[in-house]
């Protein structure tokens, strides 16, 4: 009797050893997923802000960013709480998950991080669902020295091991809500990443999070991805929620950053950047044209200046489309193309759009198709004028993606 006891503790002896291992290599799954998967982007950020406070923001570079082994040293990191408390702390076999805790508020800490500035990192973490989790793994272990211990009883490893994946299973579901979810956040890593990687087309396709998922900065870089393509004549009004010039320019935050995505729009157009604010892009934009066309007068001008010379006219020309300055376009237009039917899309509909307001401006024959469009636009937009929803509905059906949509119905 005494033998059957004492080897049914023993083997109590040896789960009480393999259920912390079972569950920490559980955890360190679950966290080098969410890691990789899920914060990559996030964890990248985290290296890129500590960078740029030690040192250099310069010093990191995407392209050497060793993702699975910041991984790795992350997954340590939480898992050291755990050891800590296994050592110090004697847990119920159907408990011994508990130690995992605080590994997951420290998972929270890591993926939580929501910049708002480049001198500073806030650490964005849910309060409610934080506080939540930290009351109850200090509530759950001190009632867990309350609780017979159950070395004695002899169970299968399996009834333990359900205990313990329930429990893992609630710290897992309160860590998805500590992590930074923010869509916008997300969405701006992940497109300043595609254009880095030159990966222009996935960097147009890419609404993830849908297309009302959008501010200034998702809208520059993808407007740098048209230009890249050199359709951003054609094609900037099709993109969602574009409100004003300002959306040309990314801001100089740590989300832009750490892709150096201010510096590849500056290098894109070749404008020296200067302090300015969003309303003063427009202006900027001016003057780093005129300081090109300068350039390009000179006997040393290459053809590679006059390149991007030319995405710079598109810049400063859809700048102005965006502020609907439609009247200093006409006159701007002239300067840099030949107004004829090769026009790009928007250019052409803005000028109809100048000619329709302007009864004295000299009548321009352009595409006659896109003509009679317009005239059906007009009478549409006629028709249900005293109706607004129903009047943007019927016209940005009629004509999806045009500048006459833009013009009369979205804000600056």
């Amino acid at each position: 009797m005494f033998s059957k006891v004492n080897f049914h503790y023993k083997e109590t002896q040896r789960i009480s050893y393999i259920l912390p291992l079972v569950c920490m290599i559980l955890f360190g799954i679950y966290s080098l997923y969410l890691f990789v998967h899920y914060q990559a982007d996030i964890l990248a950020l985290t290296h890129y802000m500590q960078s740029s406070v030690s040192a250099n923001s310069h010093s990191f570079d995407y392209t050497s960013y060793p993702v699975w082994t910041s991984a790795f040293l992350g997954t340590v990191l939480c898992i050291i709480p755990a050891i800590i408390l296994y050592c110090c702390v004697r847990f119920p076999l159907r408990m011994k998950a508990l130690a995992l805790f605080p590994s997951y508020v420290v998972l929270g800490l890591i993926t939580g991080i929501s910049p708002q500035s480049v001198e500073a990192i806030e650490i964005h973490i849910p309060l409610i669902p934080s506080i939540i989790l930290l009351l109850l793994s200090s509530l759950a272990i001190v009632l867990a020295q309350m609780v017979h211990d159950d070395r004695s009883e002899h169970a299968p490893f399996y009834t333990y091991f359900s205990w313990n994946v329930l429990l893992m299973c609630i710290g897992m579901t309160f860590s998805i809500f500590i992590t930074n979810k923010d869509p916008q956040i997300h969405t701006q890593l992940a497109l300043a990443k595609s254009v880095y990687k030159r990966d222009y087309a996935k960097a147009m396709t890419d609404f993830r999070y849908g297309e009302t998922t959008t501010n200034k900065n998702i809208n520059a870089l993808r407007v740098l991805a048209l230009s890249k393509q050199k359709r951003l004549a054609d094609e900037l009004f099709t993109l969602p929620h574009i409100h004003g010039s300002a959306s040309l320019i990314p801001d100089t935050i740590p989300t832009m950053q750490i892709y150096h995505a201010p510096e590849m729009v500056y290098n894109h157009i070749k404008a020296i950047p200067c302090g300015y604010t969003d309303a003063e892009v427009l202006t900027f934009l001016d003057k780093a044209l005129q300081r090109r066309m300068n350039t390009l007068s000179q006997p040393t001008a290459t053809r590679c200046d006059s390149i991007h010379a030319r995405f710079l006219i598109d810049y400063y020309l859809c700048a102005l489309l965006l502020d609907k300055k439609v009247s200093t376009f006409a006159s701007e237009l002239p300067k840099y193309y030949i107004i004829d039917t090769t026009l790009p899309r928007h250019y052409q509909e803005a000028l109809m759009l100048h000619q329709a307001q302007d009864s004295f401006s000299a009548p321009i024959v352009l595409n006659s198709e896109m003509d009679s469009l317009f005239a059906h636009y007009q009478t549409l937009r006629t028709a249900n004028q005293h109706t607004p929803h129903l009047q943007r509905k019927t016209c940005s059906k009629a004509v999806a993606g045009s500048y006459w949509n833009y013009y009369y119905f979205d804000e600056i």
